[in-house]
Protein backbone atom coordinates (compact mmCIF):
# COMPACT_ATOMS: atom_id res chain seq x y z
CA UNK A 1 0.00 0.00 0.00
CA UNK A 2 1.44 3.34 -0.85
CA UNK A 3 1.83 6.57 1.74
CA UNK A 4 -0.87 8.82 2.51
CA UNK A 5 -1.02 11.95 0.42
CA UNK A 6 0.69 14.77 2.58
CA UNK A 7 -1.10 17.50 0.91
CA UNK A 8 0.36 21.36 1.22
CA UNK A 9 -0.74 23.65 4.12
CA UNK A 10 1.22 26.00 2.45
CA UNK A 11 -0.43 26.84 -0.80
CA UNK A 12 -4.12 26.64 1.01
CA UNK A 13 -2.80 29.60 3.93
CA UNK A 14 -1.00 31.61 0.99
CA UNK A 15 -3.57 31.22 -2.07
CA UNK A 16 -6.88 30.78 -0.43
CA UNK A 17 -8.33 34.28 -0.14
CA UNK A 18 -11.46 32.75 1.22
CA UNK A 19 -10.17 30.68 3.46
CA UNK A 20 -9.40 32.89 6.13
CA UNK A 21 -6.37 35.33 6.81
CA UNK A 22 -3.19 33.22 6.19
CA UNK A 23 -1.30 32.36 9.45
CA UNK A 24 -4.32 34.77 11.33
CA UNK A 25 -6.49 32.04 11.11
CA UNK A 26 -9.08 30.34 8.98
CA UNK A 27 -12.10 28.08 8.01
CA UNK A 28 -12.03 24.52 7.79
CA UNK A 29 -14.93 24.00 5.68
CA UNK A 30 -13.47 26.70 3.43
CA UNK A 31 -10.30 24.65 3.10
CA UNK A 32 -12.19 21.92 2.49
CA UNK A 33 -14.15 23.74 -0.61
CA UNK A 34 -10.72 25.16 -1.70
CA UNK A 35 -9.49 21.44 -2.09
CA UNK A 36 -12.38 20.74 -4.02
CA UNK A 37 -12.54 23.06 -6.30
CA UNK A 38 -9.33 24.23 -6.91
CA UNK A 39 -6.94 21.46 -6.46
CA UNK A 40 -4.28 21.13 -3.47
CA UNK A 41 -0.47 20.15 -4.80
CA UNK A 42 1.24 17.66 -2.44
CA UNK A 43 3.70 19.09 0.17
CA UNK A 44 5.18 18.11 3.49
CA UNK A 45 6.29 19.75 7.17
CA UNK A 46 9.48 22.39 7.02
CA UNK A 47 12.72 21.22 5.69
CA UNK A 48 11.09 17.83 4.24
CA UNK A 49 12.05 18.93 0.98
CA UNK A 50 8.62 16.71 0.37
CA UNK A 51 6.11 17.25 -2.57
CA UNK A 52 5.56 20.17 -4.79
CA UNK A 53 5.21 23.30 -1.79
CA UNK A 54 6.31 21.81 1.96
CA UNK A 55 5.66 24.53 4.56
CA UNK A 56 8.49 27.00 4.74
CA UNK A 57 7.75 28.67 8.30
CA UNK A 58 10.12 27.03 10.78
CA UNK A 59 8.65 25.95 14.03
CA UNK A 60 9.18 27.19 17.40
CA UNK A 61 12.19 26.20 19.33
CA UNK A 62 12.73 23.82 22.11
CA UNK A 63 11.79 26.87 24.09
CA UNK A 64 8.11 27.64 22.76
CA UNK A 65 7.53 30.68 20.71
CA UNK A 66 8.40 34.25 21.36
CA UNK A 67 8.43 37.65 19.29
CA UNK A 68 6.35 38.83 16.61
CA UNK A 69 4.03 36.14 14.41
CA UNK A 70 4.93 35.14 11.18
CA UNK A 71 4.03 36.60 7.95
CA UNK A 72 1.92 34.74 5.34
CA UNK A 73 3.84 33.59 2.12
CA UNK A 74 3.29 35.34 -1.26
CA UNK A 75 1.10 32.41 -3.14
CA UNK A 76 3.34 31.02 -5.57
CA UNK A 77 1.54 28.65 -8.51
CA UNK A 78 4.99 26.71 -9.08
CA UNK A 79 6.67 23.77 -7.14
CA UNK A 80 9.92 23.73 -5.46
CA UNK A 81 13.22 23.57 -7.27
CA UNK A 82 13.77 20.00 -8.50
CA UNK A 83 10.48 18.72 -7.90
CA UNK A 84 9.57 16.48 -11.01
CA UNK A 85 6.00 17.57 -11.77
CA UNK A 86 4.52 21.24 -12.44
CA UNK A 87 2.30 23.08 -10.67
CA UNK A 88 -0.28 21.88 -12.72
CA UNK A 89 0.26 18.34 -12.80
CA UNK A 90 0.88 17.68 -9.11
CA UNK A 91 -2.93 19.10 -7.72
CA UNK A 92 -5.30 17.10 -6.42
CA UNK A 93 -9.13 17.55 -5.63
CA UNK A 94 -11.30 16.85 -3.42
CA UNK A 95 -14.70 14.91 -4.52
CA UNK A 96 -17.08 15.81 -1.68
CA UNK A 97 -16.44 18.08 1.35
CA UNK A 98 -18.83 17.70 4.58
CA UNK A 99 -19.42 18.59 8.04
CA UNK A 100 -18.90 16.07 10.59
CA UNK A 101 -21.21 16.89 13.52
CA UNK A 102 -21.49 15.02 16.87
CA UNK A 103 -19.37 12.34 18.96
CA UNK A 104 -21.15 9.40 16.43
CA UNK A 105 -20.66 11.11 13.10
CA UNK A 106 -16.97 11.64 14.19
CA UNK A 107 -16.56 8.23 15.26
CA UNK A 108 -18.36 6.96 11.63
CA UNK A 109 -16.30 8.94 9.47
CA UNK A 110 -12.91 8.28 11.33
CA UNK A 111 -13.36 4.53 10.68
CA UNK A 112 -15.13 4.83 7.75
CA UNK A 113 -12.63 7.67 5.93
CA UNK A 114 -10.05 8.48 8.41
CA UNK A 115 -8.76 12.21 9.80
CA UNK A 116 -11.33 14.97 10.34
CA UNK A 117 -10.63 18.49 11.27
CA UNK A 118 -12.32 20.03 14.23
CA UNK A 119 -12.08 23.58 15.25
CA UNK A 120 -12.91 24.17 19.04
CA UNK A 121 -11.84 27.27 21.64
CA UNK A 122 -8.81 27.46 23.31
CA UNK A 123 -8.58 28.54 26.58
CA UNK A 124 -5.54 29.59 28.95
CA UNK A 125 -5.09 26.19 30.32
CA UNK A 126 -4.97 24.14 27.20
CA UNK A 127 -1.37 26.10 26.28
CA UNK A 128 0.04 24.34 28.96
CA UNK A 129 -1.04 20.83 28.45
CA UNK A 130 1.56 18.10 28.79
CA UNK A 131 -0.43 14.62 28.78
CA UNK A 132 -3.16 13.04 30.17
CA UNK A 133 -7.13 13.75 29.20
CA UNK A 134 -7.79 17.32 28.66
CA UNK A 135 -11.30 17.56 30.33
CA UNK A 136 -11.64 21.04 31.57
CA UNK A 137 -11.63 24.74 30.40
CA UNK A 138 -10.12 26.88 32.38
CA UNK A 139 -8.87 30.47 32.12
CA UNK A 140 -9.38 33.41 29.48
CA UNK A 141 -10.44 32.51 26.09
CA UNK A 142 -7.77 32.85 23.57
CA UNK A 143 -9.36 32.72 20.65
CA UNK A 144 -10.30 29.68 17.95
CA UNK A 145 -7.82 27.28 16.77
CA UNK A 146 -8.25 24.03 13.92
CA UNK A 147 -6.68 20.08 14.50
CA UNK A 148 -6.85 17.27 13.26
CA UNK A 149 -8.51 14.27 14.58
CA UNK A 150 -6.83 10.91 14.06
CA UNK A 151 -8.84 8.15 16.42
CA UNK A 152 -10.32 7.93 19.86
CA UNK A 153 -10.13 5.71 22.88
CA UNK A 154 -10.96 5.29 26.76
CA UNK A 155 -7.89 6.62 29.71
CA UNK A 156 -8.78 5.48 32.96
CA UNK A 157 -12.72 5.45 32.39
CA UNK A 158 -12.30 8.88 30.64
CA UNK A 159 -13.14 8.51 26.83
CA UNK A 160 -10.96 10.89 24.45
CA UNK A 161 -10.27 11.89 20.85
CA UNK A 162 -6.91 11.70 19.77
CA UNK A 163 -5.55 14.71 18.02
CA UNK A 164 -2.42 16.08 16.02
CA UNK A 165 -1.64 19.43 16.83
CA UNK A 166 0.45 22.11 14.70
CA UNK A 167 2.80 23.56 17.54
CA UNK A 168 5.87 21.19 16.84
CA UNK A 169 6.09 18.12 18.56
CA UNK A 170 7.82 20.01 21.73
CA UNK A 171 4.45 20.61 22.75
CA UNK A 172 1.84 18.09 24.76
CA UNK A 173 2.52 14.77 23.72
CA UNK A 174 5.00 14.89 20.98
CA UNK A 175 3.12 17.27 19.36
CA UNK A 176 -0.39 15.33 20.04
CA UNK A 177 -2.89 15.28 22.86
CA UNK A 178 -5.98 13.93 24.22
CA UNK A 179 -9.34 15.79 24.49
CA UNK A 180 -12.45 14.67 26.52
CA UNK A 181 -15.01 12.84 24.23
CA UNK A 182 -18.50 13.49 24.66
CA UNK A 183 -19.98 16.24 25.67
CA UNK A 184 -18.93 18.80 22.79
CA UNK A 185 -16.45 20.40 25.17
CA UNK A 186 -14.99 23.73 23.81
CA UNK A 187 -16.94 23.05 20.97
CA UNK A 188 -14.35 20.46 19.77
CA UNK A 189 -17.91 18.05 18.27
CA UNK A 190 -19.87 21.17 16.71
CA UNK A 191 -17.06 22.25 14.15
CA UNK A 192 -15.73 19.54 12.45
CA UNK A 193 -15.00 18.46 8.60
CA UNK A 194 -14.38 15.78 6.52
CA UNK A 195 -13.60 15.35 2.63
CA UNK A 196 -12.65 12.81 0.17
CA UNK A 197 -10.10 12.48 -2.42
CA UNK A 198 -10.71 12.12 -6.18
CA UNK A 199 -10.70 8.20 -7.45
CA UNK A 200 -7.32 7.67 -8.50
CA UNK A 201 -5.24 9.66 -5.68
CA UNK A 202 -4.82 6.18 -3.59
CA UNK A 203 -2.17 5.60 -6.38
CA UNK A 204 -0.27 8.69 -6.13
CA UNK A 205 3.40 8.14 -5.12
CA UNK A 206 4.10 11.08 -3.05
CA UNK A 207 7.69 12.56 -4.12
CA UNK A 208 10.56 13.81 -1.80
Amino acid sequence: MLPPIDFSAEQIMSCCKYCGDGCGGGYPIDAMKYWAWTGVVTGGPYGSNCGCQPYMIPPCGPNGCSGPEASTPSCSSSCRSGYANTFTADKHKASNYYSVVGQAAMMNELVTNGPIECAFDVYENFMSYKSGVYDKISGQLLGGHAVKVIGYGTLNNMPYWLINNSWNTTWGMTGQFMFKRGGDLAGMESGCVGGKAMTGDSNFQLKC
